[in-house]
């Protein structure tokens, strides 16, 4: 048996390198430092030293005096940024400032992809300053809380954002990582384009090599692909700086990789499409009109303006095609399906005129709920709560339902003597321990919440009726795809006690009011 061992990559790092810029940026929260993010970037030999980059400072005073976030970027030799990085793998992430006890940034541990002195190929990290690169990544499990406390001051995140060139909200794995990234030691640039002749097509390749580096011992790996699978795969030898690869027949996506001998996988492009043609659109931008809007009991006047645009046509740019390829007509397909499985899982659902089934639909999506129910309704009452917050069908899954005082104030249609706030509550009162139902009465008018929620476990439903009309007229149910800040943003909803009370204690309340003024009735009569 012959045992096929994945190449060290690290080996010729230091002869294919000849200087190292690390960026490093930290936070201090009195006298305790934090990592909050570092990157070896080498630079290969044909390339001269980096400029440094004193350190800068920035006072997060949004979270208390003596709080500042730091950056530097500090020029080394090959061998010490590795002996750098092989510390910090370790846990031990220093400041190197020249002194005989450099700075120590607090970590909780890394855990390494892949496992060092292996580099991963890649071209998507965040805060790559280079097409393609290998790298090796280490991210912490678990980020201490006090390296998370930047992200709490957005002008402390806009700070550290421009000068580490990539968004640290939206990339927040990568707050408190350690990276290593080596450009392509070799070739400067490989160039991919499409080459047509004679009806034919074909891959026209151009590598630009580095100075002191040769072709010697690079293979490309070219791979053709269709809508259903592979048809081609090539291992080209690469003798010289042009190549033409021919296609079989009308090719849709090429994708490569380029390996070395002796250094492993120096660079890898995702299957990708060609640009074939291009069609530009021309408007022209004319006068502005200018729309009043009148004032109103409730709201003030308002004055907006807004531009008139004209089509001017249109211009392609290439040849399109006349008649729809056979891959055009297969991706299309595969593309209206991809749309119809993402329309099934948002949840997605059209009701008119059948209110039994859409009760059924909401009912389901109640019973399969393990953890939690939460119906946000305004108009929810003692009829929707029978039809709905009793269809859970896990033991002990808990449901919270945040109405209307609006609603609740009004008749019920069942009981016109009573309220429906009153039938509510003795409906409440008579399930017993049947569920663990808990009802919260938004106050005032308009009540805080006018969209309806229904939040299962995890996932969120929004219902663009009310449950107790949902079916009779036309309407959507639709499954969020940000559950989290919907979630969030109810949670802080239903914890509001100056707009938010309890069913117990609106039903005392409402009671007091009324009795409040019978009594002054009475005293006028």
């Amino acid at each position: 048996m012959i045992d096929i061992v994945p190449r060290d990559q690290s080996g010729n790092l230091i002869d294919d390198y000849r200087h190292a810029l690390l960026h490093l940026a930290w936070y201090r929260e009195n006298r305790r430092r934090f990592l909050l993010f570092a990157m070896v970037e080498l630079f290969p030999a044909e390339l001269p030293l980096p400029d440094p980059t004193e350190e800068q400072e920035f006072a997060a005073r949004s979270l208390g005096r003596q709080h500042y976030v730091y950056l530097r970027r500090i020029p080394m030799t090959v061998q010490d940024a590795l002996e750098w990085h092989g510390r910090a793998l370790q846990g031990t992430v220093l400041v190197p400032d020249g002194a005989s006890t450099p700075v120590d940034l607090a970590n909780s541990g890394f855990a390494q992809e892949p496992v060092w002195p292996y580099l991963l190929a890649t071209r998507t990290l965040p805060f790559l300053p280079w097409t393609s690169v290998r790298a090796h990544l280490a991210v912490q499990r678990v980020l201490p809380p006090e390296a998370r406390r930047p992200l709490q001051d957005p002008s402390a995140v806009a700070w550290l954002s421009d000068r580490l060139h990539f968004d640290v909200l939206k990339h927040g794995e990568w707050m408190g990582s350690v990276s290593l990234v080596a450009p392509n030691p070799v070739l400067r640039e490989v160039s991919h384009t499409l080459g047509v002749a004679d009806d034919e097509e074909f891959s026209d390749l151009r590598f630009v090599v580095r100075n002191g580096q040769t072709l010697d011992g690079l293979t490309l790996h070219l791979t053709e692909h269709r809508p259903n699978g592979i048809v081609a795969h090539r291992a080209l030898t690469i003798r010289r700086p042009y190549m033409r690869v021919a296609h079989v027949g009308r090719t849709e996506r090429i994708g490569f990789i380029l390996a070395c001998s002796s250094r492993g996988v120096l660079a890898w492009h995702e299957p990708t499409p060609f640009i074939r043609s291009a069609t530009l659109e021309l408007n022209v931008v004319g006068a502005e009109k200018e729309v009043n809007i009148p004032v109103t009991h409730k709201q003030s006047a308002e004055r907006y303006r807004t531009r008139m645009v004209s089509g001017g046509g249109h211009s392609t740019l290439g040849e399109p095609d006349t008649e729809p390829h056979v891959t055009t007509v297969l991706r299309t397909a595969e593309r209206m399906r991809a749309h119809q499985e993402q329309v099934a899982q948002s949840g997605q659902r059209l009701f008119h005129g059948d209110q039994a089934e859409a009760t059924k639909y909401v009912r389901a999506l109640i019973e399969a709920a393990r953890q939690r129910v939460i119906i946000v309704d305004p108009y929810f009452a003692a009829r929707e709560l029978l039809s709905f917050a009793l269809a859970t069908g896990w033991q002990g899954v808990g449901v919270t339902i945040l109405t209307s005082a609006e609603v609740l104030q009004a008749s019920d249609d069942s009981v016109p003597a009573q309220e429906k706030g009153e039938v509510l509550f003795d409906t409440l009162k008579a399930i017993g321990k049947q569920a663990k139902i808990r009802v919260l009465v938004m106050t005032g008018s308009p009540p805080l919440v006018h969209d309806r929620f229904l939040v299962i476990d995890q996932s969120v439903w929004l219902s663009g009726n009310s449950l107790n009309e949902i079916g009779k007229r036309a309407g959507v149910i639709v499954k969020l795809p940000d559950a989290e800040s919907i979630i969030r943003f109810l949670d802080g909803i239903m914890v509001s006690k100056d707009r938010v009370k309890s069913l117990e204690d609106w039903k005392a309340g409402r009671a007091a009011a009324k009795a409040a003024t019978d009594e002054a009735i009475g005293e006028a009569q």
